[in-house]
């Protein structure tokens, strides 16, 4: 069994790695980084970093997982707050709804490697199997979520009979969707609308879960 220091030095050593490759990957994008370049930035032999991660794509979903991690952090004093805590159901969802621009305007390059993740992972087939971590850190959301849910039915201020998983699955999609497309900046001339894009995109959810 490996010893208290050894499993301390590695999950620093990853570290290091998961951070040199979030600032390359950030400039040059996942699939043109290497892992040599990764193995330099990090200040480590190849062999090494095979030895920590046997493929980039362990790398890049490690990254991804990481920026999920930050932005839970991030968020966190929003739900810890007296003031979220005395909101009604509704105020709770309306105040997670004010989260996804919040997102957009703080962290564009956590937006930004989403797509650049995605894109990779359908790109080199990277199976599900290999991705619950990943996933698990995309449902931050989840629990808050579910609990305004459950407050504003008892409050009377949320409709009930909602599927709230199947609620909280399409709304959050929808507007990571929405911001990460804005992250990219305006290319079109009709992407000049996408504030009051999503305005409306936030102000039709609202009404179609308000009581």
């Amino acid at each position: 069994m490996p010893s208290a220091y050894w499993q301390s030095y590695q999950t620093e050593r990853k570290a290091e790695v998961v951070e040199a490759a979030r600032m390359l990957f950030s400039r040059r994008g996942i699939e043109n980084t290497t892992m040599e370049e990764i193995a330099d930035k990090t200040g480590i032999g190849v062999a090494s970093l095979y030895r920590y991660y046997v493929t980039k794509a362990q790398i890049a979903v490690a990254v991804g997982i990481d920026y999920w991690n930050r932005i839970e952090k991030a968020i966190d004093h929003i739900f810890k707050s007296e003031a979220y805590q005395a909101k009604t159901g509704m105020g709770k969802i309306e105040a997670i709804m004010d989260i996804y621009p919040l997102l957009l305007q703080e962290h564009r390059d956590f937006l930004l490697y989403l797509d650049d993740l995605d894109s990779f992972i359908l790109r080199n087939n990277i199976q599900a199997k290999d991705l619950g971590r990943y996933e698990e850190s995309i449902a931050q959301f989840y629990g808050p979520y579910i609990e305004a849910v459950h407050e504003g039915q008892k409050d009377g201020t949320i409709k009930k009979g909602l599927d709230e998983k199947l609620l909280f699955i399409s709304v959050n999609q929808t507007m990571m969707a929405l911001i990460r497309k804005m992250a990219h900046g305006e290319i079109l001339a009709t992407n000049s609308l996408y504030q009051r894009e999503l305005t409306l995109v936030v102000e039709m959810i609202k009404t179609y879960v308000r009581s």
